[in-house]
């Protein structure tokens, strides 16, 4: 990040303790974040501030990008509800939704985004006539100052999908102007299972979207 701190995300079972004491996950994997200080200290990271959510189902983080001013912003999938001690958010349909939440330096959730500093999205087949469907982000990029969440649509019954994009805007509602309210699924060949890993917003404000 801009100050050289180190962030990293990502996905847990049992208990870890990144230096701020331990950190037990549910039953099934949790998503952590965490930022240590860029100095160190007798030759260690130096923990600044850690933290877990999640529920007794299951929760990734695939994706991780930091805004201008060095806040720290998280996609991945969850099933069940994300519990962030203030307030939950359940999954829609039973399955697998996308989520982005975006964090203050020290870790706490920012309020002004989202509800509880968290979003989540959830295209209900997309491209596939199957409206149960398992929707996971896998990387995320900014349009300006707009999060933009890529990743797979997979269809829950048939194994199959597209991949799919959800914009939001600043204050964490699905972005109306981009795609169908806020969201677009396509694919990289007919009837072939579509997975973008990777985007980037070009000049000319084109989408560049990777996978396979």
């Amino acid at each position: 990040v801009s100050d050289h701190d180190t962030l990293f995300t990502g996905a847990y079972t049992g208990v870890v303790d990144f230096g701020g004491g331990p950190l037990a996950a549910s039953l099934m994997a949790d998503v952590f974040v965490a930022r240590y200080d860029r100095y160190g200290q007798a030759g260690l990271p130096r923990h600044e501030a850690s933290a877990r959510f999640g529920d007794i189902l299951e929760q990734r983080a695939y994706g991780a990008a930091t805004t201008a001013g060095g806040d720290l912003v998280v996609t991945g999938l969850h099933d069940g509800t994300l519990d962030f001690g203030v307030t939950s958010m359940a999954d829609d349909d039973q399955v697998m939704d996308f989520f982005v939440a975006r964090f203050n330096q020290d870790l706490s959730r920012d309020q002004s985004f989202g509800i509880d500093g968290v979003a989540t999205a959830a295209f209900d087949g997309g491209n596939v006539p199957v409206p149960r469907d398992n929707d996971t982000a896998l990387a995320l990029t900014f349009d300006g100052d707009k999060p933009v969440l890529v990743g797979s649509v997979r269809a829950f019954s048939v194994g199959t999908g597209d991949f799919g994009l959800a914009r939001f805007t600043p204050t964490g509602q699905l972005d109306t102007t981009f795609g169908t309210g806020g969201l677009r699924a396509d694919s990289f060949g007919v009837n072939l299972p579509s997975l973008a890993t990777v985007a980037a917003v070009l000049s000319d404000g084109k989408l560049l979207v990777g996978g396979g």
